[in-house]
């Protein structure tokens, strides 16, 4: 089966203003594959060579910053999907960026995170005054219930009338070209956790053991019929779902994950996650004791990391990861139902046969 992760790539240029993307070649995607065919094996490292272009401009605060090179001749560019891969029980984290500077207060957090989303990003030039950055400490992702809509075409509403239902990849979101549903930073956050008097600083993406049902918790007459011609089209439908903890249960019986979770996407231009955990402190021993700072960490150095942190560092990630859209997605008020597996995806998505959450599910006349 062809792997999802190495089918092609999309290239940011970063220079003095906003970034724009480039895309590369992106695979046609294969026929979604049955649920267990589609879990891969443990993904082994890959490393890259990194460059220090943000410890270079800002070498008042930061001790060590790492980021990805590429074999282009035009030194500023930056490939997704490529870092510091590192793999927990099958299921892992990218690092795409990674710093070490001391303790920063939250302006300098803050201040960090907009370097790199400026850098990555297109934020039209945003200066982001009004952001703030997520806590994983103070419960800002919290489980929701109740029922929730979704606005689809014609041809989709009958796909799900017959008991179908399509959970896709974060990055499956990020390649939909042509389509209302694409987020470019799906999956990607800035991590930044204080650590006794450091700061730890990482752009990573997590989600490649997961699955997403998208739906939509407004209930404002107005907003759910902008959200139908936006997804469905002039012949737009709202489906409704009654419970959403009845429906995910009812798909869940025919996939097994090993986590299954609910919650409202928070709207944030930089994506950055804030938290204060001393469960990092191995790894940023590792790190600080690298000899080499600010150049390529080894396979040994990269082996330790995966064995300290890789857990820590996909937990703490995901919320940001997956929960997270820019401000531009605001109005569409998204309820992920999300599905974690012990093993990374190797297909974009999963079409499953669940006649039993129709019991659900509310159509219109």
């Amino acid at each position: 089966m062809q792997n999802l992760f190495s089918s092609g790539t999309l290239i940011l240029r970063a220079g003095s203003g906003p970034g724009r993307f480039k895309s590369g070649r992106v695979a046609e995607w294969l026929k979604a594959a049955d649920c267990k065919s589609a879990l891969s094996g443990v993904r082994r490292f890959e490393s890259y060579p990194f460059h220090h272009f943000l410890a270079q401009h800002h070498s008042n605060f930061l001790l060590i910053c790492l980021r990805m090179k590429t074999t282009n001749v035009f030194s500023e560019t930056f490939i997704r999907d490529q870092g510091y891969r590192l793999s927990f029980l099958g299921k892992s984290v990218l690092l795409n960026t990674l710093s070490v500077a001391h303790k920063l207060n939250k302006k300098q957090r803050e201040g960090l995170a907009q370097i790199i989303i400026r850098l990555f990003a297109e934020t039209n030039g945003n200066t982001f005054d009004n952001e703030h950055t997520l806590e994983l400490s103070s419960n800002e992702f919290p489980i929701v219930h109740g029922e929730a809509y979704k606005c689809v075409t014609p041809e989709v509403e009958q796909y799900l009338r017959s008991g179908r239902f399509r959970l896709a990849t974060p990055l499956y979101y990020s390649t939909l070209s042509t389509d209302p549903r694409e987020d470019l930073w799906e999956g990607f956050s800035s991590l930044c956790i204080d650590v006794d008097e450091y700061t730890l600083n990482s752009l990573v993406r997590a989600g490649y053991n997961c699955l997403i049902f998208c739906t939509t918790h407004t209930k404002s007459f107005s907003e759910l019929e902008d959200l139908r011609k936006k997804f469905g089209g002039s012949q737009g439908r709202i489906v409704k779902i009654t419970d959403i903890d009845g429906f995910a249960k009812a798909i869940n019986q025919k996939l097994s994950c090993d986590k299954l979770s609910i919650r409202d996407v928070q709207y944030r231009d930089i994506k950055s996650v804030y938290t204060v955990n001393n469960e990092y402190r191995p790894l940023l021993n590792i790190l600080l004791n690298n000899p080499h700072p600010n150049k390529n960490l080894d396979r040994r150095i990269i082996n330790d990391l995966n064995i300290t942190g890789s857990d820590i560092v996909y937990r703490d990630a995901l919320m940001g990861s997956v929960f997270t859209k820019p401000s531009k997605y605001a109005h569409e008020k998204e309820r992920r139902l999300l599905l974690e597996f012990s093993q990374d995806i190797n297909t974009p998505y999963i079409n499953v046969f669940a006649p039993e959450a129709l019991e659900f599910v509310e159509f219109e006349n």
